[in-house]
């Protein structure tokens, strides 16, 4: 494997193309290690003076079989590309090379005079890895969260939840509606309409957390100008394996709660939810990330990530927990 490294953007922009093309049905593709999300944090997301340490490893004939995008922060500090934004974080490349990868990765970096790799939030197999490799690798934390492994149906999915689960999202469902008319899910994918739905979404979960009292305890990448340009980005710019949408519930006329979710191969992303404080009480939170549950189940997906955070909510649908390690590699 002959390993390169791109120190600035236009040294990262050749590998888009082949990039994409790497993600598109790999196993180890999240939304989050795409190159739409690494130049949507580079354009719009970053908070701090940063350089390229995209890393991508080459065939003999040039094709690319694996990618890590890594940005360099400070003295001698590097982490992942959009990591503020991200529920997780690891290499894109197959399972029998990343070992290979991750070793190269340390050398190169060494050699550039990095001398610390954060990484948050780390794949297992991405640890294990490591761990096999040159640079002494702690564990400083562990993030919890939740996933929803989706059977073939919504009947059989309805039968995995306990009896009173079930009464209690119908119960909810039912209130939601006598108030306020039938529920529906719209979810918004195409294309023409897709960053004017991200922009009325984010201007939903403005007010959402305003009206809570508690905007100022976003962290300032989630919340502000800088998220709703970030959001436009991936909007205009994302192609290929994963494309953002916006699932919004409605009541009747009214919106109800919304989320962004991100396909990506089998998989489906539950991210930056809000909903209508004044309808707290009748749970519409839930009722979206149940019909969100439907709407991937009938899309034949096999798994809703719910990211990281371990909120009751996740579990009453049904969730699994999921612990991923925050990881500091010195080099």
């Amino acid at each position: 494997m002959r390993l390169e490294l791109a120190t600035d953007v236009e040294g990262v922009r050749p590998l888009v193309t082949q990039w994409r093309r790497l993600a598109t049905g790999h196993p180890a593709a999240t939304p989050y290690v795409l190159p739409e999300w690494a130049l949507a944090w580079w354009w719009h997301g970053r908070s701090a003076p940063a350089q390229w340490r995209c890393v991508s490893g080459h065939e003999p004939n040039g094709d690319v079989i694996g990618v890590i995008p890594l940005l360099r922060y400070g003295a001698g500090v590097a982490t992942v590309s959009g990591v503020e934004l991200a529920d997780s974080t690891g290499a894109l490349v197959a399972p029998e090379r990343m070992a290979e990868l991750w070793e190269a990765t340390v050398t190169a970096l060494r050699r550039d005079g990095v001398r610390r790799l954060d990484l948050p939030y780390l794949h297992g197999t991405d640890l294990a890895a490591l761990r096999d490799g040159p640079a002494a690798v702690r564990v400083t934390g562990e993030d919890p969260g939740g996933y929803v492994p989706l059977p073939g149906s919504w009947e059989d999915y309805r039968r995995s939840l306990k009896a009173e689960v079930r009464r209690k999202i119908d119960s909810r469902r039912r209130r939601l509606e006598r108030g306020f008319g039938p529920v529906r899910l719209q979810v918004t994918t195409e294309r023409a309409h897709l960053a004017e739905r991200l922009y009325e979404f984010w201007r939903f979960r403005e007010r959402a957390w305003q009206l809570r009292g508690r905007y100022d305890e976003l962290a300032a990448p989630a919340r502000g100008p800088k998220l709703s340009d970030f959001l436009h980005f991936l909007g205009r710019h994302a192609d290929g394996p994963s494309v953002p949408a916006v699932a919004t519930l409605t009541a009747g006329e009214t919106v109800a709660a919304a989320a962004v979710l991100h396909v990506c191969g089998d998989r489906a992303w539950f991210y930056l939810c809000a909903h209508d404080l004044r309808l707290r009480a009748l749970g519409p939170g839930i009722t979206l990330l149940t019909e969100c549950v439907r709407y991937a189940i009938e899309a034949g997906l096999t798994e809703l990530e719910l990211g990281r955070g371990d909120e009751p909510h996740k579990f009453t649908v049904g969730a699994q927990r999921r612990v991923r390690p925050n990881v500091r590699v010195d080099l």
